[in-house]
């Protein structure tokens, strides 16, 4: 269940103003009143939950979707079992009633427009996710703008670079500009026309009506809201590069970060990409982490490139095969093997001290679906199957 902090957020709406992550909260409040619904509490739960379901069954089918367009390679298997068995599912569970996976599912279907060429709807729906989680400016729009040139690219044949360019600015600006309109919009409001400490007391006062939000989470929450970038900017920022260049998580993710680099490997093809593609999609994936320079959820940060790399490889379809990438499947689907036994031995650390024990135990088994029949190699109490197609 949402824990304090999350369920405060819930409570966040345009009555106080036009503020940050008002929307979820002004559209819970006429769910409410639409269904005549008395108990907030629970229908928040049940909110929050459905949009967690919904989440994950959006998450599972682009991981299927990825091993279907892939050709059920065995790069494409070993790929799709390291993210159904990353640290990001537990996390997004553990996330139950934050922001996070609503903003994810928005990136997601701003990323699978963009794919059919829907580039209006797809940039109101960022647009929308700004002003859910303005994490989705890092997490989200990336992605899209992926998403964006690999269409592009796919279809612009041998045009040189700088027609290349003016074709993608003239065609996606939307994608960054609406956006950003709502990113600024939200800021202008904090900065000018919002007593941010009125917003806070009548914040304090509403959430202090709903006695079952207790502990640190009710006054922690709106305080943070109404406290500027610059001022999260200047507690954070100093620990940046400690929280960047920690070993610890960077060892967690790497099964993903391998999956993203041998998938992209295997998909190249010089006649149909253009290299500083691979550069823009690698960084897309890294980019979230910026988030460490404004706010201290560490462990929460650190999954997020799982579902930046995911739509990553998305965006660039079905790989290239050749005889000699063929050649080299059974060696790297190895290296991915073991990749996946560290992954599934290792616990990742959750808010407030918890463990996500839970993947351990079921991670093995959550890859099963996207294994074929075929011989297998036994590693521990994981099959795991190895044979080329």
């Amino acid at each position: 269940m949402p824990n304090d902090y999350a369920e405060a957020h819930w409570l966040f709406s345009y009555e106080f103003g036009f503020i940050r992550r008002g929307l979820v909260g002004t559209g819970f409040e006429g769910l409410q009143r639409l269904l005549f619904f008395a108990e907030t509490e629970t229908l928040l739960h049940i909110t929050a939950t459905a949009f967690l379901a919904a989440f994950f069954v959006l998450y599972f089918f682009l991981v299927i979707l990825l091993v279907r367009r892939a050709g059920f390679s065995l790069l494409a298997v070993a790929i799709g079992a390291v993210f159904v068995s990353s640290p990001y599912i537990v996390m997004a569970g553990k996330l139950n009633g934050y922001f996070d996976n609503i903003i994810a599912m928005l990136a997601i279907l701003a990323c699978l427009l963009v794919h059919r060429g829907r580039i209006r709807l797809a940039a109101a729906l960022l647009a929308m996710g700004v002003l859910v989680h303005e994490n989705i400016l890092l997490l989200g729009l990336p992605s899209a703008l992926v998403f964006a040139f690999a269409h592009a690219a796919a279809k612009s044949g041998t045009a040189s670079a700088g027609e290349f360019m003016r074709v993608c600015a003239k065609r996606y600006w939307l994608l960054v500009a609406l956006p950003l309109l709502s990113a600024l919009a939200i800021y202008a409001s904090h900065q000018w026309l919002l007593d941010l400490a009125q917003v806070r007391d009548g914040l304090l006062r509403d959430i202090g009506q709903h006695g079952w939000i207790q502990g640190g989470g009710r006054h922690y929450a709106p305080n943070t809201l109404v406290r500027s970038f610059a001022a999260h900017w200047a507690n954070e920022a100093p620990c940046f590069a400690m929280r960047l260049t920690d070993g610890f998580y960077w060892r967690r993710i790497l099964p993903v970060l391998l999956a993203i680099l041998v998938f992209f490997w295997h998909g190249s093809a010089l006649a149909r990409w253009r290299h500083w593609l691979f550069v823009l999609a690698l960084a897309s994936t890294l980019l979230p982490l910026a988030l460490h320079a404004i706010a201290v959820d560490v462990e929460r940060f650190w999954t997020y490139p799982v579902l930046a790399t995911l739509l990553a490889c998305l965006a660039f379809g079905k790989p290239v095969q050749s005889p000699r990438k063929l050649a080299l499947q059974i060696p790297l689907g190895l290296i991915l093997a073991f990749c996946l036994l560290v992954q599934n031995l290792t616990s990742y650390p959750l808010f407030y001290g918890d463990a996500d024990r839970l993947r351990q135990l079921l991670g093995p088994n959550l890859e099963l679906p996207f294994l074929p029949a075929s011989p297998s190699v036994r590693i521990g109490n994981c099959s795991l199957k190895l044979e080329a197609l």
